[in-house]
């Protein structure tokens, strides 16, 4: 779900944010295919989700993980993510 680009928790988090304010200008039915190649640029690869909507809740809870750990963030977290990649 990361790629090379970030390679700290620090530029993982600002990552995030700048993934969720970009999300906030599209509208929630996007598919991730539209906004693929930005999100690779900024070090985020697939995973999140395959809309708009969806990945903005992946991301959305990640960053509250990084915050404040709570467990029942942690398993709605890993709930949604893919846990075998190709």
């Amino acid at each position: 779900m990361l790629n090379d680009r970030i390679q700290t928790p620090d530029s993982l988090q600002h990552v995030l944010r700048k993934a969720e304010e970009y999300l906030g200008t599209l509208p929630l039915e996007t598919p991730y295919s539209e906004f693929e190649h930005k999100f690779q640029e900024i070090g985020l690869e697939r995973g999140w989700g395959d809309t708009t909507e969806r990945v903005l809740e992946s991301i959305q809870l990640l960053l509250d993980l990084l915050e404040a750990p709570d467990p029942c963030t942690l398993e709605t977290f890993l709930g949604r993510i893919d846990m075998v990649s190709m």
